[in-house]
């Protein structure tokens, strides 16, 4: 079963448009990036660090609002970040600031939003003045199609719940590349009952299924149904029954076994599907992992596209997973994650069917290399300071390192979250320079002026 071998995605031009283009529609919008909704509740499986972490991204939402947008935004987005970013050229929407649960609730800040009748209300007539009658959101979840429903919207993706669901659940989109007879690793689907917590397999035959794979390696265990890394885990043959107890006492109701293989890279691919026919290439990176949580991307060069045949291998295996997503009416955004293990094999491993955590530095990228004309090194990546720093003198210590986004292009670096609490601040940056010798200088020069804020605390404590 294949689609339509007719299209080709041209991977030799990313979007030379690509903010204004990831819309997908000109008009004014209401712009939501709700990411903590997405997961099913009760998430006890989350840590609290990691509920407050995906509240405090749904200020993203403002890094792709445009002129007359209203943006959803937790109450925390700084003031001094959001005036940085307008005055770089992002963010020119209204932000509608939301309170943010407390950290021990499972609530995101949307979550509490939908429950205020009396906001909706407020909102509803606020579009109505501006004439705003399309959602642009992180991946149309339940919630935000909640609100959409109530409100009269309509979205500015068609993302169809069932292909979204599809593509997102890990075990489904398995049985999906099967379908279009691309590779997939061997494994097999556990699953606990959601109301009883009684495993649908007994422990001897998840027993037998874990030795029939592990062949003297390590197991990965995934939920079906999260992001970001959460909840994956590794264990031997020796550690199958605290695997068991893990999988069966979590709240994630089915998990994904598979060979674990060592010293794989892990490669992200972004395709914009505009409609049958019509899918656009943003960019392609390498991702870091940190104990399989996702903590950054390296920009891969469009030499990797042709001199190295397991990214190639990549960007033929997106074609297919795309076209075939276009041809059931989908249109926004894919970013497929690709494993290429020690032995060149490639493998699509999830489908994140929404904008991705590096969507914007491609965009950004994307957007620079059409000025300045020439392939740029990039990476995503987060710093964290440690104490509580004012954006402002953030901004003042890092100084001539922070990109400047006109020509000539310096080499620098892009703040596009900025978030603190009473003992540390987390940058989430876009480094960009113009060959891989300027970004590691950029990164070492970022770290020597981080360090800065350790010598002031040296000196407050001495004090």
């Amino acid at each position: 079963m294949r689609p339509d071998c007719e299209t080709h995605v041209d991977y030799s031009q990313k979007l030379t448009h690509p903010f204004e283009t990831l819309r997908l529609s000109p008009e004014p919008m209401l712009v939501i990036y709700d990411v903590l909704g997405h997961f099913p509740s009760p998430r006890d499986h989350l840590s609290l660090d990691l509920r407050r972490q995906f509240t405090l991204r749904s200020k993203n939402g403002f890094l792709y609002s445009k002129k007359n947008d209203v943006v959803l935004v937790a109450v925390d987005f700084d003031p001094a970040h959001q005036t940085w970013l307008q005055r770089s050229g992002f963010a020119f929407g209204e932000a509608l600031r939301i309170p943010a649960p407390e950290d021990g609730t499972a609530e995101s800040y949307f979550e509490a939003f939908l429950k205020n009748a009396l906001d909706k209300g407020i909102l509803g007539k606020k579009l109505s003045t501006l004439g705003i009658k399309k959602i642009f959101s992180w991946m149309n979840s339940p919630n935000e199609m909640r609100l959409a429903d109530e409100l009269g919207l309509s979205t500015a993706w068609n993302t169809i719940p069932d292909v979204v669901r599809a593509q997102f659940n890990k075990q489904t989109f398995k049985q999906r590349l099967e379908l279009l007879d691309l590779p997939t690793l061997k494994g097999f689907l556990t699953s606990v009952d959601r109301t009883s917590r009684i495993p649908l397999i007994t422990k001897a035959k998840f027993e037998e299924l874990c030795l029939s794979l592990a062949n003297n390696s390590r197991l990965i265990a995934r939920p079906t149904e999260a992001a970001a890394g959460s909840g994956i885990f590794c264990f031997s043959t020796d550690q199958i029954d605290s695997a068991w107890s893990t999988i069966t006492g979590a709240e994630p109701t089915d998990w994904l076994i598979e060979p674990f293989i060592d010293d794989c890279r892990s490669v992200n691919l972004q395709l914009l599907v505009r409609g049958p026919g019509i899918i656009d290439y943003l960019g392609l990176s390498e991702q870091r992992l940190n104990r399989f949580m996702y903590s950054g991307n390296e920009g891969l060069s469009s030499v990797s596209t042709t001199a190295d045949s397991a990214v190639t291998e990549c960007l033929r295996q997106g074609e297919v997973i795309a076209r075939d997503i276009a041809a059931q009416s989908y249109t926004g955004l894919i970013g497929l994650d690709f494993i290429i293990t020690p032995k060149r094999e490639v493998f699509a491993i999830e489908n994140n069917i929404r904008i991705n955590g590096s969507t914007f530095s491609l965009a950004l990228v994307a957007q620079l290399e059409n000025s300045v004309k020439h392939e740029l090194a990039w990476s995503y990546e987060k710093f964290t300071l440690p104490q509580s720093v004012p954006f402002e003198r953030a901004v003042s210590t890092f100084g001539n390192l922070l990109l400047e986004i006109r020509q000539p292009l310096n080499d620098g670096f892009f703040i596009q979250e900025y978030s603190r609490t009473q003992k540390n601040t987390e940058l989430a940056t876009t480094l960009v320079a113009s060959n891989r010798d300027g970004l590691e200088a950029l990164r070492s020069e970022i770290k020597k002026r981080i360090e800065l804020f350790n010598e002031r605390i040296d000196t407050n404590d001495s004090n």
